[in-house]
């Protein structure tokens, strides 16, 4: 099946891509500093009934520190940030086992918290649109079609 994207400018290789837009891969120093926890974010960790909840709050946390964005992840895809966690964070316990699987709403209130604590908020429909018109707009008014006179007889 050819690509949906074939013929388009490439201007960002596979690995850049990665790099901007993909998990972050922490190395052990890196670790130390993003899943360090504030006494906020420890507050809303603690709030969490489950181990496993607290968990995932300090990986999305993290992550969001790191890149400003949320992503979605299997649990084997980080381990090794879930280990470290559980070090730092629960000593008494060296691994845990997952009893079912992260729900999305989960997930999502997690992120709406963390939204809140560092001060960011999603993007609402009608914001999505006026952005879009505005980079229509901005498009429209470099185009070489619109540089040129149409005369027409």
């Amino acid at each position: 099946m050819a690509s949906p994207y074939q013929g388009r400018i490439k201007i960002l290789d596979t690995s850049e891509i990665e790099e901007l837009y993909g998990r972050p891969r922490f190395y052990p120093e890196e670790q130390t500093y993003y899943f360090a926890l504030t006494p906020e974010e420890r507050d809303i960790a603690n709030s969490y009934r489950t181990r496993e909840n607290r968990i995932l709050f300090i990986l999305q946390a993290g992550y969001f520190k790191a890149k400003t964005m949320f992503f979605s992840f299997a649990l084997h895809e980080v381990q090794d940030d879930i280990r470290y966690i559980l070090q730092q964070h629960f000593s008494l316990v060296s691994e845990i086992r997952w009893q079912a699987p992260i729900l999305r709403q989960t997930r999502h209130a997690q992120q709406q918290k963390i939204l809140a604590l560092y001060g960011y908020r999603t993007c609402q429909e009608a914001e999505r649109a006026r952005l879009a018109d505005q980079a229509r707009q901005m498009v429209w008014s470099r185009s070489p079609r619109s540089l040129s006179i149409s005369s027409k007889p």
